[in-house]
């Protein structure tokens, strides 16, 4: 193997090795690492003059020399989480250890110009920046309405409940970060926590609703990112008639006057009464449509009415005769989005300290 094959994985395992204990002598970096004492600290030599660990004190104590330990440097491997939903953006600084460095919010409507949004998300990426002292060019972007991955782009879709009109966001994902929606980097959340599911149904219930769809342990995004819209899924209103969902509920008195967006409190008063039966029939009915075509293993709700008292069984029990069986369960994640971002930060800013070897 060539020697610059083996420094740099030497590297790497040194920067694992301080990126799982923090803090570690040269000793401590050899035996964590599985490298020989000389090898370690050769290594950390090198990442010392690349500004990637820093010297931060020297062991006290015990027999024998003492140490000096070594550290991750507090610039090296970080990344930014955003998050853009109704009523909040949200910007995090993380490290490649998953602490949090800074955070930053800013409160915005439930319904906004595209424009204005843009403007929001430079001005608060350009704060946290201006916050941690360098720049995040390692960069995880969630936002509440539908999204053209690849090219970085708002799409406009109509009965989009957050955002009005489409916008480019290249200069906030910037060339080295990622953007999704809402749902899906929520779906991509509750793939990590507890026993693992790999075929479900994310369905995201609240001002919008969306789906996020996993299969095999991936996201299933579609031709341009745009897999998931559940408002547009077809389903039958209190009438008998085909509509999307969206319009079902629409037709239940169930939006923000003026608007496309579902009012939460309106839901829940109905969810409470005499409605109930039709809003879960109208969902019903949407799923049934996910489940004949996708057969995950689960559909899993969330959003702020996702879990409503009894929503779950009720609607596990409308998908009884569905086309295939399909378990209904309330989400294991609060702040789905925001999780979900902030752990694929944590992922972007390893890979960043690591290629900066």
């Amino acid at each position: 193997m060539p020697p610059d094959v083996v420094r740099l994985s030497t590297d790497a395992q040194v920067l694992d090795a301080l990126l799982r204990r923090g803090r570690l002598t040269r000793a401590g970096v050899a035996e964590e690492a599985g490298v020989s004492k000389p090898t370690a600290s050769q290594s950390v030599l090198r990442l010392l003059e690349r500004g990637l660990v820093r010297e931060s004190g020297r062991q006290s104590g015990g027999r024998g020399r003492n140490g000096t330990y070594c550290e991750i440097a507090p610039h090296a491997g970080l990344a930014l989480a955003l998050h853009a939903g109704p009523g909040e953006i949200v910007a995090e600084c993380v490290d490649a250890a998953g602490e949090l460095r800074h955070r930053e919010t800013r409160p915005v409507g439930t319904t906004m110009p595209a424009g204005e949004l843009l403007e929001t998300l430079v001005s608060v990426v350009a704060a946290v920046e201006a916050a941690v002292g360098v720049p995040l060019p390692a960069r995880a972007v969630s936002v509440a309405d539908p999204v053209d991955r690849e090219r970085r782009r708002l799409v406009h879709l109509s009965g989009s409940p957050f955002v009005i009109g489409g916008a480019d966001l290249s200069s906030v994902v910037g060339p080295g970060g990622v953007l999704d929606n809402d749902v899906a980097w929520a779906a991509l959340a509750e793939l990590g926590v507890g026993e693992r599911l790999d075929s479900f149904v994310y369905v995201h219930l609240g001002v919008g609703l969306g789906a996020g769809i996993v299969d095999a342990g991936r996201l299933v995004g579609g031709a341009r990112g745009l897999a998931g819209e559940f408002a547009h899924v077809l389903t039958v209103d209190a009438d008998g008639r085909s509509v999307r969902l969206l319009d079902a509920l629409g037709g239940l008195d169930l939006m923000v006057p003026g608007t496309t967006s579902l009012d939460v409190s309106r839901v829940r008063v109905a969810l409470a009464g005499s409605s109930r039966g039709a809003v879960v029939g109208a969902l019903a009915g949407a799923c049934a449509s996910l489940v004949a075509l996708l057969e995950p293993a689960a559909v899993v709700l969330g959003g702020p009415w996702g879990g409503e008292l009894g929503l779950a069984e009720d609607l596990a029990d409308a998908l009884a005769d569905a086309a295939h069986a399909v378990e209904v369960q309330r989400t294991r994640v609060e702040d789905g989005p925001l999780v979900g971002v902030r752990l694929r930060a944590v992922e972007l800013a390893r890979e960043a300290l690591l290629a900066a070897r």
